[in-house]
Order: structure tokens, then C-alpha cells, then sequence
């Protein structure tokens, strides 16, 4: 929207989590903590639907906005008396966090230039033109090559090389390598131990020759599968109609509003961003 706030000086959102990370640090909740308000907007969350703030009778957004104001106000008297209670933590805030956080503020309305035929060409590489090609296809193709005659036959039904039964049976029987499992997880209903198929185990065996090509593959196939479907997919879905991403950057731990889906942020306070994850990037 361009708006910039010029006096905005405090935020209880961030204060909060600096004082307690272990919290939702939400307006909703810090006003059942900190005033006698606590659910003076629960009718409101009910009853209007706040991604349409647009369609809510004036009258009634006065009311829910006049609530908001007047909880902050006493929300934030309380949080700044908690601060400078310790002063390493209020320097910390005044000098460094709040600052911060409004030089982001920045990059967010500004966004993030994006080349969509970067990664079209990316998305391309990685998946072929129509999602059947591609590196994903020669690394699949490469690690069902390694696999023994019977077990193609065995899987024949759907040759998959992400079937943790196939994958399993590769490793660690007779019918493949029959390697001495190091990790074991409960399988199915029976709850029976069985070898664990994590990258992690499989991994270990890295350095044992006959496995260390299948092991490469697998690696590989999921370091790309990963960008594809995180880097690609998942960050143009937040593409904006000017050509940019303009992430949401967080300093805090907890829910920014009551009806968020999942707690956001960091538990120490680390830099994290949302939609798409920025701080990602490899």
C-alpha cells in the first residue's frame, strides 16, 4: 500500500518475544495478559472475515479498531515497564531490533526483483518442459539402473524408487546389497522394527563401494527435487503482479494475529521471513 508510519516507536509484538519467547506474543493473547480486555475481539473474529476488511460495516470496524488502539496503548505501557527492568534487553530493542525491523519494513513494501524466466529456465532444467523430463528424470532413471533384476521384477507393479519396501530391500536383503541396517524405525500396524529408509541412515553408508553410487543418486535426486518444489514452485506461487516478492520479515516468535494458521518466527529472535521464505535461499 506505500503507507509509511513516521511515528511508530514501539512494537509489543517484538518487545514481547524479546521478554517471553515461549508465547504467543499476538495482540490477542498479550491483552488477556497484560489488561482486563482479554476477548474484547472475539466477536468481531467470529462473525467478519479479516482478509475482507473491506466489506465490515463501518461502524463495527470503529469499534474493533478502537479496541486494537486501546489495547496496544495498555499492553505496551506494561511490556516497556518489563524492558527497562533489564536494561541490556531495552539497549538491545532501542539500538538494534527496532531499527532493524523498520529498515525491513522497507524491504517488504519494496520487495525483491525476480527474473520469472530465471526460473522458468531453472524449473525447466530441473523437470523438463511438461514435468516428466529433466534432471529429476536421468537421476530417477540412473538409481532404478542400479537396481538388481529381481527387485525390478518384485516392483514391477509401480517402480518407484521412493518405495521405502523397495528401498529397503535394496539395501539391506539379499536380494540386494544386504548391508547390517545402523538405524531401525517401528513399520506399519505391527509395529514391528524394520530398517529405516531416512536419507540420514542411508547416507551412512556412503562410504561402503558397492552402495556409494546409489547413496550419490539418491542425494542428488533429493537436493534437486528440494529446489524444485521449495525454490521454484513454492516461491513463484508468492509472486506479485510487479514482478517482485514481498516477503513478510519476522523478529519475533508467536502468532502475529489470533486467526494465524501456526506460530511464526524464531525462538531466539533470528531473522525469518514468510511467503516465500527469503532467508532461505541457498
Amino acid at each position: 500500500w506505500v503507507l509509511d508510519c513516521t511515528n511508530f516507536t514501539f512494537d509489543t509484538l517484538i518487545a514481547g518475544s524479546m521478554i517471553d519467547e515461549n508465547r504467543s506474543n499476538s495482540l490477542e493473547n498479550h491483552a488477556k495478559i497484560y489488561t482486563t480486555m482479554g476477548g474484547y475481539d472475539a466477536i468481531f473474529n467470529r462473525t467478519f472475515d479479516k482478509a475482507r476488511m473491506d466489506l465490515v460495516p463501518k461502524d463495527q470496524l470503529l469499534q474493533y479498531l478502537g479496541g486494537d488502539v486501546d489495547a496496544v496503548l495498555r499492553v505496551a505501557r506494561k511490556i516497556k515497564r518489563e524492558m527497562v527492568e533489564v536494561p541490556c534487553l531495552a539497549n538491545l530493542y532501542i539500538n538494534i531490533v527496532h531499527p532493524a525491523a523498520r529498515a525491513f519494513e522497507k524491504v517488504e513494501q519494496r520487495g525483491i526483483l525476480v527474473d520469472p524466466a530465471k526460473f522458468e529456465e531453472l524449473r525447466v532444467e530441473i523437470e523438463g518442459k511438461y514435468g516428466n523430463g529433466g534432471v529429476v528424470a536421468e537421476l530417477t532413471n540412473k538409481a532404478l539402473s542400479l537396481l538388481p533384476g529381481r527387485l525390478k521384477m518384485k516392483y514391477a507393479d509401480d517402480l518407484n524408487i521412493n518405495r521405502p519396501n523397495l528401498l529397503r530391500d535394496y539395501f539391506f536383503t539379499p536380494a540386494g546389497l544386504n548391508l547390517k541396517p545402523l538405524q531401525y524405525t517401528s513399520g506399519g500396524k505391527s509395529g514391528k522394527q524394520e530398517p529405516s529408509t531416512a536419507k540420514a541412515h542411508l547416507s551412512r553408508f556412503h562410504n561402503i563401494p558397492e552402495a556409494k553410487e546409489m547413496v550419490s543418486t539418491l542425494d542428488e535426486l533429493g537436493v534437486v527435487k528440494k529446489v524444485l518444489t521449495t525454490y521454484v514452485h513454492g516461491f513463484m506461487k508468492h509472486l506479485r503482479p510487479d514482478n517482485r516478492f514481498h516477503p513478510s520479515f519476522m523478529f519475533f516468535s508467536g502468532r502475529m494475529f489470533a486467526d494465524d494458521n501456526d506460530d511464526s518466527g524464531t525462538s531466539t529472535g533470528r531473522l525469518s521471513a514468510k511467503d516465500p521464505a527469503a532467508q532461505t535461499i541457498p
